[in-house]
């Protein structure tokens, strides 16, 4: 299966406009009442990859805004829509192989196309029958070294 594009997913969104501008806070904002999902144009490419999948997981959720509402409302939008942004990034297999590779976050992050945090809620949210299978795979390749 192909990795996930948020640019192709986003792309498939007819109503909704990306914009790329300087952001006073945050990398990433979605509109709702307006259709934009504006992007920080200072992040590198793998931080706006992560971002525009974090912002789509708030249009998926038909997330709004809930700032002055609620800040624990807020919160629980945002975890949520970062621990599916980083099920989405991050398939299992390819967390194995480079997980395989190396334990270091910020190469494994390089090599799994993703942002730090984004990798680190993906290791944080891992189910625990994930995390059965990724030690099952790692003991298997340790043992085959050996």
């Amino acid at each position: 299966m192909p990795d996930y594009s948020p640019w192709t997913a986003v792309a498939r969104l007819q109503d909704v406009l990306v914009a790329f501008t300087d952001l006073p806070s945050g990398r990433g904002w979605w509109e709702p009442d307006e259709q934009v999902l504006l992007l920080d144009r200072q992040q590198t490419r793998r931080e706006m990859r992560c971002t525009l999948a974090h912002e789509l997981e708030h249009i998926l959720r038909g997330d709004s805004d809930v700032s002055d509402v609620s800040p624990v409302l807020q919160a629980r939008q945002e975890v949520a829509a970062c621990a599916a942004a980083s099920r989405r990034l991050i398939p299992l297999g390819r967390m194995i192989d480079a997980l395989l590779w190396s334990q270091d976050e910020h190469e494994l992050a390089e090599e799994l196309n993703v942002d730090v945090d984004t990798l680190r809620m993906r290791l944080l949210t891992l189910t625990p029958d994930e995390h059965a299978f990724i030690d099952e795979r790692l003991w298997d390749a340790e043992a085959q070294t050996a």
